[in-house]
């Protein structure tokens, strides 16, 4: 009999971001198959690093080489992980299919990734992040 094992998720965030990095503790908590791993843009490995948007969104890529971003990426994490989680994953891959819901989605996950300080800085002081977002400032011309 075949045993339908989840397809194994490479996740590559930020590493300086304290939303991020819970974010990995949320994932790691619920990922009950060990079918994602998560590591660092710093420490990524994909051979076309360099041309991907590690500065503007999380990326996660399957074991067959699908690449996703944006709000794809996260539809493409929580798909991957144990249920209720995986139907909502599915979902927001389902809505990513056509380019309105897409742009939506999109919109609200750069939404909140390029308001990060604040938002960071607000759940810091709400107790509900351990450490403040310290992306480091944009090099000066």
């Amino acid at each position: 009999m075949e045993t339908n094992k989840p397809a194994c998720l490479a996740v590559v965030f930020d590493g300086d971001c304290s939303i991020c990095q819970a974010s990995v503790r949320w994932i790691q908590r619920r990922d009950s198959h060990g079918v994602v791993s998560c590591v660092t843009s710093a420490a990524c490995t994909f051979e076309d690093r360099a041309d991907l948007p590690f500065s503007q969104s999380v990326v996660a890529r399957a074991s067959d080489g699908t690449t996703f971003f944006y709000s794809k990426a996260v539809g493409a994490v929580l798909a991957a992980l144990p249920a209720p989680w995986s139907l909502l994953g599915r979902t927001v891959l389902w809505l990513n299919r056509w380019h309105p819901t897409a742009r939506v989605l999109d919109g609200c996950y750069l939404l909140i990734a390029n308001n990060r300080l604040t938002l960071s800085a607000w759940l810091r002081r709400l107790h509900l992040l351990e450490t403040q977002c310290s992306v480091p400032p944009a090099p000066r011309p």
